[in-house]
């Protein structure tokens, strides 16, 4: 069963007008565990993506004539693989980056202007709980 905020989130992406979708141009790696899992979930629901992935310098899901994630669902704007989608991907609108004077990790939440989740984000206090206790 979905949650309130999931469908909340959901809701959210699917209406984004923003040029640059969460789906275009992005390479998120994929673990070799995480392609074991979104190959399972395309074959038990009967998705017809083949090869879905390339591997280069690190493996990332392959990108539709279009510029989009092959998972991109053009007509429902949403994930064909979002119960099972890339760890980058389920992170939505938080992202982070390594500080090089200090070795750690810093997270960060996008500009609502870039992603309207964000301001779902901003405005939901349950999604920093864990962070603010």
């Amino acid at each position: 069963m979905t949650s309130e905020r999931q469908s909340n989130f959901f809701d959210v992406c699917s209406k984004c007008k923003t040029s640059y979708s969460c789906c275009f141009g992005t390479r998120p790696p994929i673990t070799e565990e995480r392609e074991r899992i979104i190959e399972e979930y395309l074959e038990k629901h009967g998705i017809p993506i083949v090869d879905a992935f390339v591997k280069e310098d690190y493996m990332f899901p392959k990108e539709s004539v279009e510029g989009y994630c092959v998972f991109h669902d053009m007509k429902t704007r949403k994930c064909v693989v979002h119960a099972v989608k890339p760890e980058t991907c389920v992170s939505g609108p938080v992202t982070f980056d390594i500080n090089k004077k200090t070795g750690n990790i810093e997270w960060f939440v996008k500009m609502e202007k870039i992603c309207p989740l964000a301001g779902v984000v901003y405005g939901d206090k349950r999604c920093f709980r864990n962070i603010l206790n």
